[in-house]
C-alpha cells in the first residue's frame, strides 16, 4: 500500500445496506457484521443506508449501531448516491452542494429484490467499482428460481424436477396440475 507522510493510504469502502426489500432487516444485520469487523485502520468506510422508502443516507455519526430505525434518526446523516458515471463514485450531498467521494469497493450487503437480484451489481458494474460477492450476471441467475434450474438442467446436474407457473397462467392450469402432476408428492412451491 502506497504511503504519505509515513501513513498507509487507506483503501474507500462502501458498506450499502437496508433496502425496500422485505429483506431489510435482515441486510441490517449484515451489515452490521461487516461494520463491526472492518478494519479501520486499514480502510475508510462509507456505511450508505437505503432506507424504506428509497432514499439513500451516508449513515454518520459516534457508531455505526444498525438497528431497525435507529441509524436513520441519526441527525448527521446526509443524502448519498452512487452515480453510474465511472469517473465519480460516491455522491455525498448537502445544502452547501455535493462532494464527490472516489470508492475502491462496495459491499452491498442488500438482500431480496434489488439487492442480490443483479440491479446493485450492475449499476456498480457501470460505475466501475468493483464489488464483492458475485457479479450482476450470476446475481440474476440465482435470484431468479426458474433461469437457475435452466442452467443447472442445461449443464446436466441432477436436480428435483419442476414446473414454472406464473400468476398469469389461468387458474385451471394450477387446478389441472394439482391433479396430473408429472412427479410424485411431497412437492415444494417456491
Amino acid at each position: 500500500m502506497a504511503k504519505k507522510d509515513n501513513k498507509p493510504i487507506k483503501k474507500n469502502i462502501c458498506v450499502l445496506f437496508g433496502g425496500v426489500s422485505p429483506e431489510h432487516d435482515v441486510s441490517l444485520r449484515s451489515a452490521q457484521t461487516v461494520l463491526d469487523n472492518i478494519d479501520t485502520d486499514k480502510y475508510r468506510v462509507f456505511p450508505v443506508g437505503i432506507r424504506r422508502d428509497g432514499r439513500w443516507m451516508l449513515h454518520q455519526g459516534e457508531n455505526w449501531e444498525l438497528g431497525e430505525g435507529i441509524w436513520e434518526l441519526n441527525p448527521g446523516n446526509s443524502p448519498a448516491v452512487l452515480s453510474p458515471d465511472g469517473s465519480y463514485g460516491l455522491l455525498l450531498m448537502s445544502s452547501k452542494g455535493y462532494k464527490m467521494q472516489r470508492l475502491d469497493c462496495v459491499f452491498p450487503m442488500l438482500h431480496g429484490k434489488n439487492g442480490e437480484d443483479g440491479s446493485i451489481q450492475g449499476l456498480l458494474q457501470l460505475a466501475g467499482i468493483p464489488c464483492v460477492g458475485c457479479g450482476m450476471e450470476a446475481s440474476v441467475v440465482g435470484m431468479n428460481k426458474y433461469l437457475t434450474k435452466l442452467v443447472v438442467k442445461e449443464l446436466g446436474i441432477r436436480q428435483a424436477e419442476f414446473i414454472h407457473l406464473t400468476k398469469y397462467d389461468k387458474k385451471e392450469t394450477w387446478a389441472e396440475l394439482a391433479e396430473n402432476l408429472p412427479f410424485a408428492y411431497p412437492v415444494f412451491v417456491k
